[in-house]
C-alpha cells in the first residue's frame, strides 16, 4: 500500500485549517473580509480603468464607447 506524499497531505491539512479557520469566524468577521476584499477588488478595477483611458485618450470614439460601455456594466451589476 502506498503512503500518501507529504505534499497531499499538506494539502490536505491546510485545507482542514481554512475549513476550521472560516467556521470559527463570527459574521461580522465575515462581513468585514468580504467588505475589504471588495474594496481591494474594487480599487484595482478602477485603477485599470484609468489606465485604459490613459493609454486610449487621444482616441475619442473608443473612449466614449468605453465609458458607455462601464456605465451599463454599473447598471447591470446595480440592478
Amino acid at each position: 500500500m502506498k503512503k500518501p506524499s507529504l505534499r497531499l497531505l499538506g494539502s490536505a491539512i491546510v485545507m482542514l485549517l481554512a475549513i476550521c479557520n472560516s467556521l470559527a469566524q463570527t459574521q461580522a468577521e465575515l462581513n468585514q473580509d468580504a467588505c475589504a476584499k471588495y474594496e481591494k477588488a474594487d480599487a484595482e478595477m478602477n485603477a485599470v480603468y484609468r489606465q485604459v483611458l490613459n493609454k486610449y485618450k487621444s482616441e475619442a470614439v473608443f473612449v466614449a464607447k468605453f465609458k458607455t460601455a462601464q456605465r451599463a456594466w454599473i447598471a447591470f451589476r446595480d440592478a
